[in-house]
């Protein structure tokens, strides 16, 4: 066995976990010592002084595991020395995740911890462990399933603003009663309904506007469609170990929401998506003194009835992107003046009224 003895005490209270039967690794001990080591010496010293108490062991064994999970997620290079976290930040969370031994927890807790380990010292993160802690292994199942599924997308007036604010918008996913249960492994109506009140409650849910007698919440079609909060998205970002924005972590599905909206009228990769719809922002934004967009295409400029059919194409679509992007299945008319010259849509482009 390999020498775990620092400053004169067992660091790890090795004896104690030995004790649980659950005992870690060498590797995976000095592993977390060199990781504490750089990142956290107080809660090092910390774990050592909670080694000697027998009491502990099963604490100390799901902190080890905890710490173990979070080394896991955090990509680091143990020789440039330069990540750091917030001890108040770093003894909290060993203190909840002391006592948890369920591994859906286990992973939320190790995920925050990484996620709080930065080039500075940053206590953002208090305020995703004040919700954590209250949070039950079910709960977190169907957070995470409707961060992790609901359709994201943005304001696409603004692309760069939202990119710099690290803003996502979703979507209500539907989930009826069954799928919940069995996301969240229970078959208990009062501990699903339970459970779920009480995510509303803490914000991490969107509320739904409505009220009904308790034996029709169950059933009800609107308690069915699931939208999860800034709040949440945050909390599980923070929980997957990473410290991207929302609309960082989220991108590939951002991307993915307007490729499915453009990939039957343009041929584009989804990598691609974001430079299509800035460049034909862009160029749809010249037009705004030629043409407006009611219930209807309506040309002010004159001139434009008589452009070659590509070119008045090439803008129509520019200057529907640049107004309606999410109608893009549509079919509008096209008016000059008070008269009706046309039709449009963006797939087959202008069509000329006989």
């Amino acid at each position: 066995m390999s020498d775990n003895k620092s400053n004169g005490f067992d660091l790890f209270g090795l004896n104690a976990l030995g004790r649980t039967g659950e005992k870690l690794a060498d590797a995976s001990i000095e592993g977390i010592k060199a990781f504490l080591s750089l990142t956290c010496t107080p809660l090092l010293e910390e774990l050592g002084l909670m080694g000697r108490d027998k009491v502990a062991s099963w604490r100390m064994n799901n902190i080890m595991r905890m710490l173990e999970k979070a080394q896991g997620k955090l990509k680091y290079d143990p020789e440039e020395k330069k990540l750091t976290i917030d001890p108040r930040v770093a003894f909290q969370i060993a203190e909840h995740a002391s006592t948890v031994s369920n591994d859906t927890l286990q992973d939320m807790w190790a995920g925050l911890f990484a996620s709080s380990v930065n080039r500075y010292e940053e206590d953002e993160n208090i305020f995703f462990i004040d919700i954590l802690k209250r949070l039950t292994a079910a709960q977190v199942k169907l957070i995470s399933h409707i961060c992790e599924h609901s359709p994201k997308n943005i304001n696409i007036d603004n692309i760069d603003q939202e990119e710099a604010d690290g803003i996502v918008s979703t979507e209500n996913l539907h989930l009826d009663y069954k799928d919940r249960c069995e996301i969240m492994g229970s078959n208990s109506k009062l501990k699903v309904d339970t459970e779920y009140d009480s995510l509303v409650e803490m914000g991490l849910i969107h509320n739904p506007k409505y009220r009904f007698p308790m034996n029709l919440i169950t059933s009800h079609p609107n308690r069915n469609s699931l939208l999860p909060t800034l709040k949440a998205l945050r909390l599980y970002i923070k929980c997957q170990g990473s410290n991207k924005t929302p609309f960082q972590y989220f991108f590939n599905d951002i991307s993915k929401f307007y490729f499915d909206l453009l990939k039957d009228h343009v041929s584009i990769e989804q990598e691609e998506t974001f430079d299509y719809i800035r460049t034909q922002r862009a160029n749809g934004s010249k037009y705004v003194n030629d043409i407006e967009y009611r219930d209807a295409f309506v040309i002010k400029n004159g001139t434009w009835t008589k452009l070659d059919i590509l070119i008045l194409n090439e803008r129509l679509r520019a200057y529907f992107i640049y107004s309606d992007l999410a109608r893009i299945k549509g079919e509008f008319q096209v008016r000059f003046e008070h008269e009706e010259i046309g039709s449009f849509t963006f797939k087959n482009g202008f069509k000329k009224f006989d």
